[in-house]
């Protein structure tokens, strides 16, 4: 990323990566400063999913929460769609307005799949992802730069959609589930088929003032490089851990 911004979480997650990445010393020692939370690419949005009150509804439902919950969200929330396999029973569900938070365990025992979601950036500095590998996923039909990254516990993969980041984890803290964190294949299973949509009342008012209300029915422009992909998508929730309790491997 060249740039400008980064998800509040960039600082660690550089600490963490290590070697891979250059920051001089001025760097290491100054505060981030946060922005103004990240506008939405709401077009984009229409023309992938169309996500109207239907979409919603259907999701909240999915969901299992208070619908205050999901309505004092002002960013979309991803969910893994069937295909991935990922079970909605006993979900946790937390927001706080610009950044959500989704517990999913799994029936598997000791096997947890954990989504973030920000629209909190901070000032980036030059050189702060030098060296850092992305790799390409096929997000329903649309490709996505992500990260990936293995932990202490698991796996986790950051990325970037409709101008928000995203984090998915998954932690296998028990013999069962072992086989899910032996390589990055459930990670992106898992990230491929981030595709369901839901939007709160609030997101809700800015997509319909911002689309209209319904879907364009327009392809994105120049599919080989989509308008959301964004080359530093790290959720700000990793600043939470030690990275001493939860190193990653470049």
């Amino acid at each position: 990323m060249n740039g400008k911004i980064m998800p509040l979480a960039a600082v660690a997650l550089a600490v963490m990566l290590g070697g891979g990445i250059a920051v001089s010393p001025q760097a290491q020692d100054a505060a981030p400063r946060v922005l103004e939370p990240a506008p939405i690419d709401w077009k984009t949005l229409s023309r992938v999913y169309n996500p109207g009150v239907a979409a919603k509804s259907r999701g909240t439902r999915g969901l299992r929460v208070r619908n205050e919950q999901v309505d004092t969200t002002t960013l979309p929330i991803l969910l893994p769609d069937a295909t991935t396999g990922v079970s909605r029973d006993g979900l946790a569900f937390m927001s706080l307005g610009d950044v959500y938070d989704v517990n999913l365990p799994q029936p598997v025992k000791g096997l947890t799949v954990l989504l973030s979601g920000t629209r909190v950036f901070v000032a980036s500095q030059p050189g702060m992802f030098k060296g850092v590998k992305f790799d390409q996923v096929n997000m329903g039909g649309q490709p996505v730069e992500a990260l990936f990254s293995q932990t202490e516990d698991g796996w986790m993969a950051s990325f970037s959609r409709f101008g928000m980041s995203y984090t998915i984890e998954v932690i296998c803290d028990a013999d069962a589930a072992m086989s899910y964190c032996a390589d990055s294949a459930y990670i992106r299973k898992i990230a491929a088929g981030m595709t369901e949509v839901v939007l709160g009342a609030q997101a809700e008012r800015e997509f319909v003032a911002a689309t209209g209300g319904g879907n364009t029915t327009q392809p994105p422009p120049n599919p080989g490089k989509p308008t959301d992909a964004v080359a530093a998508p790290v959720n700000r929730d990793i600043l939470k851990r030690q990275a001493a309790n939860n190193p990653v491997k470049p």
